[in-house]
């Protein structure tokens, strides 16, 4: 349903004629609320042909709950304009402008904002699944409760801006500047530089469970190293389930890839977050390379080596089990598993009031 069917005509007699219209009526709002600009404007009569809307001064107008999906916008002006509960997704937005604008609520995933310009904007409670933001400015904005994923942030320069409530995963912050991003939305004011702390930061200071988590991190995580052919998935489950009914959470690290630097320091990361490491040497593939850059590093987490019966060490384990917190290695088979599995909580336990 359209707001004003006027409006809406002259808009599609093209740029040209709309922005004369908006000059010689600056005081006429643009009432274009609910418009399917997917269906209704095409650049030909073929379904391909998107919609072109290139060029247009949409500033102040009323765009609320307005479908722009699959369309082309470049070089267009919303300033002070109403866009909320709209859907913008799979269109590209290119050197546009959105000052002082509000899309609140708004679809804007798997669209592109190219190089464009948000200052004093409200993007609150947006859903921005896999957008791009390349090379835009964001400043004294509202991201709170917007959800970011895989979202192309590269390059933006990013300022001034709340993002309390966000979610962010997976991001491309590649060239990003980032500042002052407010992360409370109430008294005392926090900030941050870097988006992707902001979610951890907020828990850190206002949630009461924090301590709980907290206490997992440093008490409860077991890591668990090896490579797992599919023959030794079930030890593997089992493994973990003996964990977690003594109450332990585990983290498995099976691997499967190449080795690289990259490799090394998430093991590296998740090793100091550990209460101890149980390692399976039965298949050792990359758990040589791995034993030695975490365990001279961490005199205070104890190491568990265990190897399926009948199976002997890869060479050089023999100068890792030298360093005091590296366990004796274990024997085990299905029949003794869960007592191996007992024995090793215990010593490593024992180890860690040492230790510590």
């Amino acid at each position: 349903m359209l707001t004003n069917e006027k409006h809406f005509n002259i808009l599609r007699q093209g740029a040209n004629a709309w922005n004369s219209w908006r000059v010689a009526n600056r005081h006429i709002r643009p009432e274009l609320s609910q418009v399917d600009f997917e269906n209704e404007i095409r650049s030909g009569p073929g379904p391909y042909d998107l919609p072109d809307l290139s060029g247009f001064d949409f500033s102040g107008g009323n765009l609320n709950g307005i479908v722009w999906r699959n369309s082309i916008v470049d070089h267009c002006n919303f300033d002070d304009c109403q866009i909320d509960y709209a859907d913008l997704c799979f269109s590209s937005f290119l050197e546009c402008t959105f000052r002082r604008t509000s899309m609140r609520a708004t679809k804007i995933g798997s669209s592109s904002f190219g190089e464009c310009e948000f200052e004093n904007a409200d993007l609150a409670y947006c859903s921005a699944e896999e957008t791009s933001f390349k090379g835009s400015i964001i400043s004294d904005s509202s991201l709170n409760h917007v959800q970011l994923v895989k979202a192309d942030l590269s390059d933006v320069v990013l300022h001034n801006t709340s993002v309390y409530g966000i979610s962010a995963w997976d991001l491309e912050l590649e060239g990003a500047k980032q500042s002052d991003l407010m992360i409370t939305d109430d008294w005392p004011t926090l900030t941050v530089d870097s988006i992707e702390v902001a979610q951890f930061i907020c828990l850190l200071v206002k949630s009461s469970k924090i301590r709980d988590v907290i206490d997992t991190l440093v008490s409860r995580v077991v890591l668990i190293l090896g490579r797992f052919s599919p023959e030794g998935k079930p030890t593997l489950h089992r493994i973990q389930d003996l964990l977690r009914d003594r109450g332990y959470v585990s983290i498995i690290f099976d691997f499967k890839g190449p080795e690289s630097r990259d490799l090394t320091e998430t093991i590296r990361t998740l090793a100091h977050l550990s209460r101890f490491v149980i390692v399976d040497l039965t298949d050792p593939s990359s758990v040589p390379h791995e034993l030695a850059a975490v365990v001279p590093l961490l005199p205070s987490v104890p190491v568990q080596p265990l190897i399926r019966a009948g199976n002997r060490p890869y060479g050089m384990f023999e100068h890792i089990h030298r360093y005091p917190w590296v366990m004796s290695l274990q024997e085990y088979n299905p029949a003794n598993l869960e007592e191996i599995v007992g024995r090793s909580v215990e010593d490593c336990e024992r180890k860690v009031e040492e230790v510590r």
